[in-house]
């Protein structure tokens, strides 16, 4: 008959099945298996009852209940069907120092219990079963077969209350920190960094007093004067003049006055166009040297921030402004109307008072100010240093959801000093336990004159 002597290490009967539960024979492939039960391995069951591990407490206390069972039926006594166990009393005590072992190592103590059995019983074969590689190693070395058992025969990890509460804290803490909002400063797409294409708005030989002259020949072809009607010298008085020759006959007509009064229109809207082109021709090269910068904050996280403070610093080399504050010009001047031909009834029924025009809509000379919401976004407060602060406050921004500021308008002194920057900011939320800080790009690149 096939049999072996079985020596199965503490770790095996605190990690794996109850060594009851387990098929040895099928594991070893023999037909008769007696465990062998040294000493040593019942004096670390009993240690680990008393373990700060509540797994290790239990499992030991359950084995040891089970070999408490076993020994009442005597040293050796049948486990299963061709399985035996065997309570090793040692009396007397192994020369570890010709073995070459240590007696206050405990895989020292189970391999000298092995060769011990073995030197008593040379012709039987023993086997161990350790999970512990270095007793594994350490074993071939005295040429004693160890094996370990297969995976599924493990126990799952479970967790002892001191774990528990460590796993159930750092749960704790990812939760938290998927509660925190994330907080990003970013440009149009939720991007960190904006491309500007810098286009200068006159060539070289661009001569401003030149272009405003042409400019004023092409409005006088495009508006020209209508040919004045001379009158009686007595006629240039309003008062000496006839209901025919002011307000026309009944036959539709333009009359010599409303020449002479849409020619006067046309000098006061020359005048008014050059002056307007004088103030363009400045302010649009100005224009093509700033910069609109539109800037959001995001909230990628997973709940609302709340209370939000935002710092940003801009470098110097340029002027910083609010979009309210940015250089404006007045609005094109529009030519007068031509004159039309008219009839007198036509003529009459223009100046006749409108009950419309002389009736007021009524307006209440008090506005309330209560109800008003709060903006959730404050003003921009910028500080001018040597350099650029921008600050202001969010009352609240809900998760996945962006903020816009007003516009910032960036002006350089001249097309020389348009250079690429960057923005550093600053966040501080009421629920973010950090400050978050980062940076935002703005690059510029140069364009082809125009």
């Amino acid at each position: 008959m096939n049999f072996k002597a079985l020596f199965i290490d503490t770790n095996i009967f605190l990690h794996y099945r109850s060594f009851d539960e387990i098929d040895w024979l099928k594991i070893l492939n023999v037909d008769q298996v007696e465990i062998r039960l040294p000493s040593i391995v019942v004096q670390e069951l009993d240690k680990h009852k008393y373990s700060s591990s509540s797994k290790l407490r239990n499992k030991a206390t359950n084995v040891t209940k089970k070999l408490h069972k076993l020994v009442d039926s005597g040293l050796k006594t049948n486990l299963k069907p061709n399985i035996d166990i065997c309570f090793e009393v040692d009396n007397k005590s192994p020369d570890f120092a010709a073995l070459n072992l240590d007696p206050n190592s405990q895989d020292d103590r189970l391999l000298a219990s092995i060769l011990s059995f073995r030197s008593e019983n040379p012709s039987l074969p023993v086997i161990l079963v350790a999970a512990d590689l270095g007793l594994r190693l350490k074993a071939k070395y005295y040429q004693i077969e160890a094996i370990c058992l297969p995976y599924d025969l493990k126990l799952p990890d479970e967790l002892d209350q001191t774990d528990k509460r460590i796993r159930e804290l750092e749960k704790e803490v990812l939760e938290f920190r998927q509660r925190t909002p994330d907080l990003r400063l970013c440009f149009s797409g939720n991007s960190d960094r904006i491309t500007y294409t810098v286009r200068k708005p006159f060539s070289q030989s661009f001569n401003a007093s030149e272009t405003i002259e042409r400019g004023i020949e092409q409005l006088q072809k495009e508006f020209p004067k209508m040919p004045e009607i001379q009158l009686d010298s007595q006629l240039v008085n309003p008062s000496h003049r006839t209901i025919h020759q002011m307000y026309g006959s009944d036959t539709p007509e333009i009359l010599p006055h409303e020449i002479s009064s849409y020619n006067k229109e046309l000098d006061e809207f020359y005048k008014a166009y050059r002056q307007y082109l004088e103030e363009y021709i400045p302010w649009h090269d100005v224009r093509c040297r700033t910069f609109l910068l539109d800037i959001s904050i995001s909230n990628f996280g997973t709940c609302p921030a709340e209370d939000i403070d935002i710092h940003m610093h801009f470098p110097d080399g340029f002027s910083l402004c609010s979009i309210l504050n940015l250089p404006d010009i007045s609005e094109r001047p529009a030519p007068p109307l031509q004159p039309i031909p008219r009839t007198r009834k036509d003529r009459l029924n223009l100046i006749k008072p409108s009950l419309d025009r002389l009736t007021l809509r009524q307006i209440s000379p008090f506005i309330s100010s209560q109800n008003r919401a709060q903006p959730n976004v404050s003003s921009l407060d910028i500080r001018r240093s040597n350099s650029y602060d921008v600050e202001l406050h969010v009352r609240k921004l809900k998760q996945n959801t962006s903020e816009y500021f007003d516009s910032i308008g960036i002006i350089f002194e001249s097309f020389e000093q348009v250079l690429s920057f960057q923005i550093d900011y600053r966040i501080v939320a009421a629920n973010v336990p950090k400050p978050v800080t980062g940076k935002l790009h703005v690059i510029l690149n140069d364009g082809t004159e125009s």
